[in-house]
């Protein structure tokens, strides 16, 4: 394998100039919510005039959220102490 360094810092360069951003982690959500406001049985009348109801008010919404997000750690090595923690200052 022969190891060119020039070829390889050019290359390193022009991803530095015009980088090529992909998303790498996604996150998909597909709900459907409802919401019951009302839910409830009323008797009404009297007599021959009697009624029976149902009375159900619901909200209803779909929802579909997709995500992609990235995670950047900026720190300090620290050869003098491998393993040790690292310096976030």
């Amino acid at each position: 394998m022969v190891w060119m360094f020039g070829s390889d810092v050019l290359a390193w360069l022009t991803n530095l100039v015009s980088p090529k951003i992909e998303k790498e982690f996604t996150h998909d959500v597909k709900e459907q919510f409802i919401a019951k406001i009302i839910d409830d049985k009323v008797e009404c009348g009297t007599g021959p005039a009697k009624f029976n109801a149902h009375v159900l008010v619901q909200a209803l919404t779909d929802v579909e959220i997709s995500t992609s997000f990235g995670f950047t750690l900026i720190t300090k090595l620290n050869f003098n102490d491998p393993g040790g923690s690292l310096d976030l200052s």
